[in-house]
């Protein structure tokens, strides 16, 4: 039996101390540094999200009126680089969401066919304007649908086809896609094919990374931040699903996607959704709308893209304002930003549904628009009291819809619980 000198024994546990406090040091560091990175990300989302909503809104409500070819060519091609502001802003925050193991999924019932269509309809005319051939293919139709996150889906399929036009000089792009049912789970498989620069066998994780693409000349010559690929992948295996990539030099790829989804019993019929988009017929017979914004251009953008479905905008640029606005006003739906000096919208909603029940007066509809897009605001928003829920930039059309939706649902019956609409 070996009896160890005190003074050993003491200086072992020293040692176990030293490294337990410094462990313990690290992971106060490491959470720290999260927080500050989640902090910046959601600082930078705001700032960037609140001048891209002036972009997006006046080009969209500009769209709405009459223009000559030559201006509509124009307010297209701003809204297509808006469009690709916002989707590399998602990117972005989906990167931090993904590290932070914060990646939400939903389960809803889709339409890969509609999927299919829509987003492939959404390319052609970049396709067109390389001279290529863009063509999609769904097979397995009469499996009706799936059960998973379709907007995920949609996103996937998206940064392949962003990706195979961004690489494809000359030739085609092909997207086929299948749909099978094995025993209690849905296969869904989603392939894209071009006809572009290809890749070598040895850069073909590389193109998976972040912010990577084949090559740094590669980069200079196509531009993008690298992130479609690795997100991709990410969103891919957090369904449960493979993204896997084959390609030769100068010779084209393939990247392929393969889902195994849980089959429901119930088997939801699914409509058609590629029907021209509804025409913004005036709406009639309702209070004016209140519009709490402290950005003076997107304050006239929302009001603009009102007028164009002929309801009333009263706006006021901070959360007192708003109460106030409420207090002595008619208004069956309240459009309110968070973000505003003085009085936040979190307190503003607080204040209003507080007054409510002190009055014993009906629920007014508050919508959030918000340049502030992580789930945390969201449930924030939610438990404020808000009953809606929408992620700058926003166009015309979702304004649109979102008012007639808010207008309907005052005609009706007060729900029992609010539902926050819309999600980022």
């Amino acid at each position: 039996m070996i009896v160890l000198p005190a003074v050993l024994i003491w200086r072992e546990g020293v040692r176990l101390q030293e490294g337990e406090e410094s462990a313990q040091r690290l992971r106060i560091e490491a959470e720290e540094a999260s927080s500050a990175k989640s902090a910046f990300l959601a600082t930078m989302s705001h700032e960037i999200r609140t001048p891209l909503n002036g972009v997006v809104a006046f080009s969209s409500a500009l769209a709405h009126t009459e223009l000559t070819p030559i201006q509509a060519e124009m307010v297209g091609v701003v809204q297509t680089t808006a469009a690709s502001l916002d989707r590399l802003l998602g990117d972005i925050l989906d990167v931090s969401r993904i590290e932070a193991g914060r990646l939400e999924l939903i389960n809803e019932f889709g339409d890969l066919e509609e999927i299919v269509a829509t987003t492939v309809a959404l390319f052609q005319p970049a396709a067109r304007d390389k001279g290529l051939e863009l063509t999609a293919e769904v097979r397995g139709r009469e499996a009706r649908g799936f059960w998973g996150d379709g907007s995920r889906i949609r996103q996937v399929l998206t940064n392949l086809l962003s990706n195979a036009i961004k690489f494809t000089e000359a030739g085609s792009i092909r997207v086929e896609a299948d749909l099978q049912r094995s025993g209690d789970e849905t296969v869904v498989s989603l392939a894209v094919t071009d006809t572009g620069s290809g890749f070598d066998p040895a850069e073909k994780e590389r193109l998976f990374a972040a912010f990577e693409q084949g090559d740094s000349s590669s980069r200079r010559r196509h531009g993008g931040a690298g992130l479609g690929l690795s997100i991709s992948r990410s969103l891919t295996e957090a369904m449960g699903g493979t993204l896997d990539a084959h390609g030769r030099p100068g010779e084209g790829s393939t990247f392929l996607v393969t889902l195994r989804l849980p089959s429901s019993a119930i088997q939801t019929p699914v409509e058609s959704a590629r029907e021209p988009p509804e025409k913004a017929e005036p709406l009639r017979h309702h209070a004016p709308v209140l519009v709490a914004e402290d950005a003076p251009n997107n304050r006239r953008a929302v009001e603009l893209m009102l007028t164009i479905i002929g309801v009333e905008a009263v706006c006021v640029s901070n959360g007192a304002e708003a109460l106030e606005a409420v207090r002595t006003g008619s208004f069956e739906l309240v459009l309110m930003d968070i973000r505003m000096p003085g009085m936040d919208g979190l307190e503003a909603i607080r204040a209003i549904r507080a007054w409510e029940v002190e009055r014993q007066l009906p629920r007014t509809n508050i919508h959030v628009l918000s340049a502030q897009a992580f789930e945390r605001d969201i449930q924030a928003a939610r438990s404020a009291g808000a009953d809606g829920y929408s992620t700058k930039p926003i166009a015309a059309p979702e304004i649109h819809d979102l008012v007639r939706r808010a207008l309907a649902m005052n005609d009706e019956p007060a729900p029992a619980q609010a539902v926050i609409r819309g999600a980022a």
